[in-house]
């Protein structure tokens, strides 16, 4: 007897062993989504099949744009001050409600490494910068007037930042990181499938207008990463 006629012969066997085959891809799908440290979760976003990282070179320039999940920016903010373990659970999930009403973004602008080297831009405080003066007033401008340059698009809204801040200021670095952050109202309720535009209207480096499209799939993706608690 075959094993597909065994299993029609005996319904119970087949009902134990449909149940084991749901099991398992449940085991399989919570495993996939769940991390063990903040170190997993930056290199499962930073893997370029989930898009959670898009880039673009434009003039000489590069930017990228980071999609930064609640959980993650928890994780970031906390990672040397808590261990994730049970008696933290509790601080961690209401520290992520808190963050669920914010999207947050890491963005990096630095020199295009693709062009030849002789034609690359020192940093991008220099880049196009003819004396000290408009060397402090790119500095000043980078550093407080971001800001107003970049955009949030969310179905038929827009929305500017609530927050923009240089992570690296004190960097010797030819690239600037800038983590900002929207709070849309109600973005805790959105549709997980609802996708996000992000817009970076360059008034420096000649790029212009860059937008870069985050799928819902993947935001959804990002937000349903839990963390394996010790």
């Amino acid at each position: 007897m075959g094993l597909v006629a065994f299993f029609k012969n005996n319904r119970y066997y087949s009902l134990i062993f449909g149940l084991i085959t749901i099991f398992s891809l449940s085991f399989i799908s919570w495993k996939h989504n769940r991390i063990r440290n903040f170190d997993q979760f930056t290199n499962w976003l930073n893997e370029s099949e989930h898009k959670c990282v898009l880039a673009k070179n434009i003039a000489g320039t590069s930017i990228s744009v980071k999609f930064q999940p609640p959980l993650y920016v928890v994780l970031k903010d906390c990672k040397e001050k808590i261990a994730l373990s049970d008696n933290k659970k509790h601080l961690i999930d209401s520290l992520v409600a808190y963050q669920d009403k914010m999207i947050t973004f890491l963005v990096t602008i630095s020199p295009d490494k693709n062009i030849p080297q002789e034609k690359q831009s020192t940093s991008i405080l220099s880049e196009g910068v003819s004396d000290q003066k408009d060397f402090v007033q790119r500095v000043l401008s980078t550093n407080f007037l971001m800001e107003q340059y970049m955009s949030l698009y969310i179905g038929n809204n827009k929305y500017k930042p609530l927050l923009c801040i240089m992570e690296n200021l004190y960097e010797l670095s030819d690239s600037r990181t800038f983590v900002v952050v929207f709070a849309p109202e109600h973005a805790e309720g959105m549709n997980n499938n609802q996708g996000y535009i992000f817009e970076y209207e360059d008034p420096y480096f000649g790029m212009g207008k860059v937008q870069f499209d985050f799928i819902g799939k993947s935001i959804s993706a990002a937000k349903d990463i839990k963390v394996a608690i010790n």
